[in-house]
């Protein structure tokens, strides 16, 4: 995470104040401030059918809790960088966690897994949308891919105060497809996330805010 800080103290520090966050995902940038999750876990087994083949059947639900911790943040003219820890890793899968490096400028909030960013916060667009918009709206955008299939991105809000970031790649022409959200509300940060992998080894993982 060092080298994120870097990156972006490389925007001159004598310029105007760090911008303002937008109430939904300012918490994440709120040195100290913890997070409690519940965690729903959900595996899949192969049960063989009369036919020799094999069709997977989820198994129940295991459930625990995690907390994470924002433990640095980072003011810059341009932008608020800040880390946040968590007390166990919940999955492999980095892009729906809350663990890691978050940024936020005027445009919105990325979350970033990478080892740097580029200098300045003009350049955050290169890492392409942000995780959530300053100002987002309700949309959907379909992608083809280049294999005949498509992918879906969307944000909506399910209720007032709450907007979420969806990607469905099930339809994908090739690579293994999920589902995956992440919301925000306002004045608590991020208040679920769900990675629901339809790959080799399928899985659902769901956390939801608990305080």
């Amino acid at each position: 995470m060092r080298a994120i800080a870097l990156a972006v103290l490389c925007v001159s520090s004598t310029a105007a104040a760090a911008p303002k966050l937008a109430s939904y995902y300012a918490p994440l940038f709120e040195k100290g401030k913890t997070f409690t999750y519940a965690l729903s876990v959900i595996n899949f087994d192969y049960v063989e059918k009369k036919d020799g083949t094999y069709k997977s059947v989820k198994m129940k639900p295991e459930r625990s809790t995690f907390t994470c911790t924002v433990t640095a943040v980072s003011a810059f003219p341009d932008a608020v960088v800040s880390t946040i820890e968590c007390d166990r890793e919940i999955d492999s899968a980095y892009s729906f966690r809350v663990d890691g490096a978050w940024v936020a400028t005027k445009a919105g909030v990325w979350h970033e897994g990478g080892d740097t960013l580029p200098v300045s916060a003009a350049d955050m667009e290169k890492l392409g949308a942000p995780r959530m918009r300053a100002s987002p709206r309700v949309s959907t955008k379909r992608t083809k891919d280049d294999f005949g299939g498509y992918y879906t991105e969307s944000v909506t809000s399910p209720r007032k105060g709450t907007w979420c970031t969806n990607a469905d790649t099930t339809k994908a022409g090739a690579g293994d497809g999920a589902i995956e959200t992440m919301c925000f509300t306002a004045g608590k940060g991020v208040t679920r996330g769900l990675f629901d992998y339809y790959g080799g080894t399928p899985r659902i993982v769901e956390y939801t805010l608990k305080k």
